[in-house]
């Protein structure tokens, strides 16, 4: 083990007394140097094995502790190892926060961004033109510019990328290429030098988003006119630990220190107006989850160069096939919609004006109506009711009529917790996130009824 890898360290005997400690170990105690070893010694009695501690000043540290043992296998005390966890704390604190917000702000989103859709659908169906619709066009430009917030933001709040299957990271990089070229200037050369490496095990997509992500910014670096033209150019190989390395490079405008200190850290941008300063923070998390870590390295005037390393697997890589789009047939379906917001229910009836929907405010009402006989090809139910949770309603319903157990569709603001996934992966129901778009609730409906017809 190394000692320098926890920050502070303290040694203390069998008996109690300090034998070493670092200046490291004083520094992030808030000590004083004039403290004897002996305040060292009973401060470590009071610690737990594995803990987290808040200091009053806000700085929170994290402490590990193991026994020591000498030569001859015997005990010879223990040592106490601390580093300092405030940067994360206060990221993890950051993350509980926004996906409050962004659950708040999807419900009043869902019928705005609708209902401005549907005005706008309306007025062009009359033939209507000028500055109401153009007004309309604006406003709905600004719903989807929050959307689009909101949807980084939960993102952010929950990182729930699990990686599971093999995948071939040239052929994400390739695909990846592929959304990106569209973006790409003419005056710009996409170079492309990917050597063969091992499989990585995760999420294809996720590991997409980043490669997508930082090509983009690559393209963003290459405003001014350069002499011997720009070039983005992306590369793989494998180190000597068998990691694979994905490297992004760029000769545009680079970064200054300052910016590559913060340019990570969750809502950071230089680009204010274009960007939610997301895109990068999202990328870190994904990659760590993936087991990995990214870099970057960058001089002004000269470029910049990102570097993903991830854990390499053997074996081949496999892809999880995708089946092509298939053309539903609509039918009338009779769709229960539980939801405690007024807009949220009408908005929903709205977007399913070809079904017959029956409105309903609370869990109670919806389990009251199964339980009375009445049978629906659908039900959409909140998440987060006020007096039920979702779980409640499920069980319930479950207990009443199985068959109309399995036709729950989920709808939520995103504030899901682990206990929450746990229980929709085990039930196998599918969830829709807020803000969602009246097209894509249809389809969903058709789709779903049609599989539980099967």
């Amino acid at each position: 083990m190394h000692l320098h890898a926890f920050g502070g360290v303290l040694l203390v005997d069998r008996d109690g007394n300090v034998v070493f400690s670092n200046r490291r170990w004083r520094e992030l105690w808030e000590i004083d140097e004039d403290v004897p070893p002996k305040g060292l010694g009973d401060l470590a009695s009071e610690l737990e094995e594995s803990h987290v501690v808040r200091l009053g000043s806000g700085r929170v540290l994290h402490v590990f502790s193991a026994p020591l043992r000498s030569e001859d296998g015997g005990g010879f005390g223990r040592g106490w190892y601390v580093h300092d966890v405030t940067h994360q704390s206060r990221l993890a604190e950051l993350g509980k926060l926004s996906a409050s917000v962004a659950h708040e702000i999807s419900n009043p989103l869902v019928y705005v961004l609708n209902n401005l859709e549907h005005v706008r659908s309306v007025l062009s169906q009359r033939g209507e033109t000028g500055d109401l619709v153009e007004a309309l066009d604006d406003a709905i430009f600004g719903a989807k510019r929050v959307h689009e917030i909101v949807r980084d933001v939960k993102f952010l709040a929950r990182n729930e990328t699990k990686p599971h299957a093999r995948v071939d990271v040239r052929d994400v990089i390739a695909s990846s290429c592929k959304m990106a070229q569209p973006l790409v200037p003419p005056r710009v050369r996409l170079v492309t030098d990917l050597h063969e490496v091992p499989s990585v095990r995760g999420d294809a997509a996720r590991l997409g988003q980043v490669v997508l992500n930082l090509l983009v910014n690559a393209t963003q670096a290459m405003m001014e006119p350069r002499a011997e033209g720009h070039e983005i150019r992306i590369s793989t190989r494998v180190d000597s630990a068998h990691q694979v390395i994905i490297e992004i490079a760029d000769n545009g405008e680079g970064i200054s220190d300052e910016v590559k200190e913060r340019i990570f850290d969750p809502f950071f941008t230089t680009k204010p107006g274009s960007g939610t300063g997301l895109g990068l923070s999202i990328s870190k998390g994904i990659v760590m989850a993936h087991g990995g870590e990214i870099a970057v390295e960058s001089k002004i005037g000269e470029g910049t160069r990102f570097r993903i390393v991830l854990p390499g697997v053997d074996g081949p890589a496999f892809q999880v096939p995708v089946e092509s789009g298939e053309v539903l047939t609509v039918q009338r379906r009779r769709v229960l919609i539980v939801d405690d917001e007024p807009k949220i229910l009408s908005t929903i009836q709205r977007a399913l004006m070809m079904h017959e929907t029956v409105a309903v405010s609370c869990g109670e009402e919806a389990i009251e109506r199964i339980a009375k006989g009445e049978r629906f090809d659908a039900i959409l139910c909140d998440f987060m009711l006020p007096r039920m949770t979702g779980i409640e309603v499920h069980t319930a319903i479950d207990r009443i009529a199985p068959d109309q157990a399995k036709r729950i569709i989920f709808v939520t603001g995103g504030a899901v917790t682990d206990e929450a996934r746990a229980f929709l992966a085990a039930v196998a129901t599918p969830c829709v996130e807020k803000p969602f778009r009246p097209v894509s609730l249809s389809t969903l409906i058709a789709s779903f009824c049609k599989e539980r017809a099967a």
